[in-house]
C-alpha cells in the first residue's frame, strides 16, 4: 500500500541480539550495578557453542548482584557463564563471537497481556508512538519523520498512550502544527487530556469534512480547528479502517516485524497475546476481535520465514459465549506449537459481563468444557463490583 521503511542489515550485536532472545536475553547499553563473581558453568561440555557474548555485564538473576563477563549460547539455550576468557576459549569454527563493549544482557522481559498481533493490520510502520517524548518539537519531528518514510496520503496515527500534558509546551498539536509536519499525509491523534481527536487539513480534505459537518470543531473565524468528536471522529477512524484493509499478509508481516523490533529495543522478548480489539473496523462496528481473516497470518508468516524475535502464545477471541467458545475449540488444540509461537486458549474474555459480574450457569459451564478439554484458559478480570 505505502512505501515502507526496511531495516537495515543487522549489525554483529543485533544479530547476536536474536541468538540471545531464544535464550531469554536482551543486550541493553546500561551502567553496571554490582560486582559479581564470575565462574564458568558448563565448559568442559564438547560441542561448542553458536554464540559468545564477552566482555559486558551479564545479569544472571543467580542472586544479589549476580554479573558475569561473558555467556555462551547453544541450540537457544545457555551453555556457560563466566568470565570473558573461558568463556571466549569455548568458541570454534563457525561460533559467532561479539564483543559487548561493556554493554549489559539482561533476562528478557515476558508480558503477561500485551495486544501485539493487532500491530499487524493496524500497522505499527504507520504509528506515531509519545510514551517518552516530553519535547513537543521531537514529537512534532516524529510525524515529519514518518511522513517521510510513507507515500503520500497514507494515514498515520496516534492512538494513546501519552498525556498532552506532559510535553514542555502542554496541550495537543494544533492543525497548523500538523500540517506544517505532514502537508501531504493525512493524521489522526489522540491523547490523555483531549477530548475527541486531532487531524490536520489533508485528513479533513479526505473525509470531505468541514465548516457545518457535524463533529468538526470551528474557531473563532469559522474554519475547523482539527478537533472531531463524535461522527467526524468515527469517520476518521473509519477511513483508517478501509486503507488498512488494504495491507497483504505480507505487508502486515512486515508491519508486526517492526512492532517486533520495537519491542526488543525495551527489552521484551515475549508476551502472552489475547487478541485485541479493532477500533478501525471500517464497518463502524464496536468489535473486540481480531480483524476479520488477517488476525494471526502475519504472525504466523514471520513464524514460517523464520523471522520471529519473540516468543508468542496466541488466544482465540470469544466474546460471545458458550456457543462460541464450543464453536472455537471444536477444530483447534490447545497449547500447539513452539518455544517461538503457540496456541492457547480462549481469552481474553469468553462473554460480556452483566453489572461486572459474568453470569451463571452459562460462565460454569465454558469453565467446565475448557477443563474438561485440557484447554489454556486467558479471563481478563474486570475490578467492577456489584452494587448489594
Amino acid at each position: 500500500m505505502g512505501k515502507r521503511r526496511r531495516p537495515d542489515a543487522r549489525s554483529a550485536l543485533w544479530a547476536a541480539l536474536a541468538a540471545a532472545l531464544t535464550a531469554g536475553l536482551v543486550i541493553a547499553a546500561v551502567a553496571y550495578s554490582g560486582g559479581g563473581t564470575a565462574r564458568t558453568k558448563g565448559a568442559n561440555t564438547k560441542a561448542p557453542p553458536d554464540v559468545v557474548l564477552y566482555n559486558g555485564k551479564v545479569t544472571t538473576l543467580g542472586g544479589p548482584n549476580s554479573t558475569v563477563e561473558a555467556i555462551a549460547i547453544r541450540d537457544g539455550k545457555i551453555l556457560a557463564t563466566g568470565r570473558s576468557g573461558p568463556i571466549r576459549a569455548l568458541a570454534k569454527r563457525g561460533t559467532q563471537i561479539i564483543n559487548l563493549n561493556g554493554r549489559r544482557v539482561l533476562p528478557g522481559l515476558i508480558d503477561g497481556t500485551l495486544h501485539g498481533i493487532r500491530n499487524s493490520y493496524h500497522c505499527f510502520g504507520q504509528a506515531v508512538r509519545h510514551e517518552l517524548t516530553f519535547s513537543r518539537s521531537e514529537a512534532l519531528a516524529a510525524y515529519a519523520a514518518k511522513g517521510a518514510e510513507l507515500e503520500a496520503d497514507t494515514w498515520i496515527f496516534t492512538t494513546g498512550g501519552w498525556n498532552v500534558n506532559q510535553l514542555d509546551v502542554p496541550g495537543m498539536f494544533t492543525r497548523a502544527e500538523l500540517d506544517d509536519a505532514l502537508p501531504n499525509h493525512p493524521v489522526r491523534v489522540q491523547g490523555t487530556g483531549f477530548s475527541g481527536v486531532q487531524v490536520n487539513s489533508r485528513a479533513l480534505e479526505l473525509l470531505g469534512l468541514g465548516p457545518g459537518s457535524p463533529g468538526v470543531e470551528l474557531d473563532g473565524s469559522g474554519q475547523p480547528t482539527g478537533r472531531l468528536t463524535g461522527a467526524a471522529s468515527s469517520a476518521s477512524a473509519r477511513a483508517i479502517g478501509t486503507q488498512l484493509e488494504e495491507l497483504t499478509i505480507d505487508e502486515q508481516a512486515e508491519c508486526m516485524a517492526d512492532f517486533m523490533r520495537e519491542a526488543n529495543r525495551v527489552g521484551l522478548t515475549g508476551w502472552d497475546d489475547p487478541g485485541g480489539n479493532d477500533p478501525f473496523d471500517h464497518q463502524g462496528r464496536t468489535i473486540e476481535a481480531l480483524r476479520e481473516g488477517h488476525g494471526f497470518q502475519a504472525v504466523n508468516q514471520l513464524h514460517r520465514d523464520g523471522r520471529m524475535s519473540n516468543r508468542v502464545v496466541l488466544h482465540l477471541t470469544s466474546f460471545e459465549g458458550l456457543e462460541t467458545v464450543l464453536r472455537d475449540t471444536q477444530h483447534a488444540f490447545s497449547m500447539i506449537g513452539d518455544d517461538l509461537l503457540r496456541i492457547g486458549g480462549p481469552g481474553e474474555e469468553i462473554m460480556s459481563a452483566v453489572g461486572g459480574v459474568y453470569p451463571l450457569p452459562e460462565y460454569q459451564q465454558i469453565v467446565d468444557h475448557l477443563a474438561r478439554n485440557r484447554w489454556n484458559f486467558q479471563h481478563h478480570a474486570t475490578d467492577a463490583i456489584t452494587q448489594q
